[in-house]
């Protein structure tokens, strides 16, 4: 029973770290893209094989999602009191994009390392699907933890605002300074992870 005991504890304090070291690269990224979108054809490095930045900017992509995964569901687990529709479809999304987005990344580090022209253009729509599913989700997810769990709200009010930024800026309805917005949702959305990370560990 000791034993046992130990190992949920030990799960919850790495599903813990995992939420907060995959809530900083994931935030980072974002910051990292809005600086090179400041300089015309900077971002260009992000899409060039060749370039050590490419596979970089797709690792951490990679390893974030499995990382923001791996603390979603440990985070589902361990709070039962998070239930509802808002709950269940915040959780949906947000696993279904991370995933998505995880199998993207996947697939543009294949692509730098053997070739994957083929399915070049699976690989960007499925990336492009679940990166909107992902800051969808937050929305109601950011809800159910403001009126059903017991994590710090602040998370949740991160969640809940980074949501209508990503909207505003993705489909380019008001001019924003690329920098600006990804200081904006990657702070928001790495940070709320940040904080949910923490709450898993003080869990145990």
């Amino acid at each position: 029973m000791a034993a046992s005991s130990n190992c949920k504890e030990s799960q919850l304090r790495f599903a813990g770290s995992a939420a907060i070291i995959g809530g900083f690269l994931m935030g980072a990224n974002w910051i990292w893209q809005g600086y090179l979108d400041l300089t015309p054809g900077a971002d260009a490095i992000l899409h060039d094989t060749s370039h050590f930045a490419y596979y970089l900017n797709n690792l951490m992509l990679l390893v974030s999602s499995w990382l923001l995964l791996h603390g979603l569901f440990a985070f589902r687990n361990q709070d039962p009191s998070a239930g509802g529709g808002l709950w269940k479809l915040g959780f949906f999304l947000s696993a279904f994009g991370l995933g998505l987005f995880g199998l993207g990344a996947a697939g543009f580090l294949f692509h730098g390392l053997i070739g994957f022209g083929a399915l070049l253009d699976f690989i960007n729509i499925s990336t492009g699907i679940g990166s909107i599913a992902i800051h969808l989700g937050a929305l109601p997810l950011g809800y159910a933890i403001l009126y059903h769990t017991s994590t710090p709200r602040y998370s949740s009010l991160l969640l809940i605002l980074q949501t209508p930024i990503v909207i505003v800026y993705l489909f380019g309805l008001v001019p924003l300074n690329p920098l600006l917005a990804g200081i904006l949702i990657g702070g928001m959305y790495g940070g709320a992870w940040i904080i949910i990370g923490s709450y898993l560990r003080r869990y145990v």
